[in-house]
């Protein structure tokens, strides 16, 4: 047998895996967000995670939330490729805050006229995001954005450094959107399909979990198939071991197979929080799951102050 083949072919590994299960201290498989309805229904964060949405159902304010939660114990690497690195630091701080309006961040946060209280909230959440700060790397489009796996500027290379920079086994990766990441070429299944294969080959050599955000297909309010309802190959569905979607009211009611007694009650539950609380109610749907059946919860979207109330 080759040299290369007897390196890689070895018996399976059970005591490293029962080793992995833990002395049962642990809630959640995954990495714990804090966030009590991700949590239970995705079994906490692990592998290859998958987020999909359509624009302006807040995919990027969950995702932002949930990393800080896995910060407190866990270091975070944010590709904000949509966003610059001030403008995802506005929305760590105003997640942190949960009542300033954004432009009051941004643009008067240095104001002398600044509303006591809103300066003290901003006081406050600096603060937390400075107790935090040490565990949150950000990396915008500024630079040139980088590939999965080769080149000396990889994500690869940049997990690998936070390890040794963080002495941590653990990191969250969040790649806010996968559409991004990929590039732009004549074949472009074929480009999705390498850059997925490269994130599944990341994750597990590296053993970092990695949370994926991606965009969802203009006609899926018409599609009562999620599978296919996710912009790109099929393979974005496929590879993950996790894929969830955030689902609006308008889109839930728009499917064109006819809503079940479910649906009928989670449209209720969605139309209740919109009308007494002036939030918009957004349903977390599991697609796929490694731990957890397929299943949904509602979740409250507080859209122009840019939280989520988990």
């Amino acid at each position: 047998m080759p040299k290369l083949q007897q390196n890689k072919l070895k018996p399976l590994d059970v005591d490293s895996y029962r080793d992995s299960l833990g002395d049962g201290t642990r809630k959640y498989r995954g990495l714990t967000t804090g966030a009590l309805q991700v949590d239970e229904l995705l079994s906490g964060l692990e592998g290859l995670v998958l987020m999909a949405g359509r624009s302006g159902v807040g995919k990027t304010t969950l995702a932002t939330q949930l990393a800080l939660g896995v910060a407190k114990k866990t270091p975070v690497l944010i590709y904000s490729l949509e966003m610059g690195k001030n403008s995802i630091t506005t929305m760590l701080v105003q997640i942190l805050a949960r009542g300033l309006y954004r432009d009051d961040i941004e643009l008067r946060g240095n104001s002398k006229d600044l509303d006591k209280d809103k300066k003290k909230l901003l006081g406050e959440a600096l603060e937390k995001l400075d107790e935090l700060a040490p565990n949150i790397f950000v990396r915008d489009a500024s630079d040139e954005i980088p590939e999965v796996i080769t080149g000396d500027d990889s994500v690869l290379k940049d997990v690998e450094a936070l390890k040794v920079l963080t002495n941590s086994k653990d990191i969250l990766v969040v790649v806010d959107s996968v559409q991004d990441i990929i590039p732009m070429t004549t074949n472009q299944v074929t480009a999705e399909v390498q850059v997925m294969t490269q994130m599944t080959q990341l994750q597990q050599t590296t053993g970092a979990t990695i949370l994926l955000i991606s965009q969802k297909n203009k006609s899926s309010g018409k599609d009562g198939d999620s599978y296919s309802s996710v912009k790109g190959s099929m393979n974005l569905i496929h590879k993950p071991s996790t894929v969830f979607e955030l689902v609006s009211t308008r889109e839930l009611a728009g499917k064109s197979s006819p809503l079940t007694d479910d649906d009928e009650k989670v449209l209720e539950t969605m139309k209740e929080i919109e009308d007494t609380s002036q939030s918009y109610a957004i349903l977390l749907n599991m697609i796929k799951g490694r731990y957890t059946k397929t299943s949904h919860d509602v979740l409250e979207y507080v859209g122009h102050q840019g939280y989520y109330k988990l």
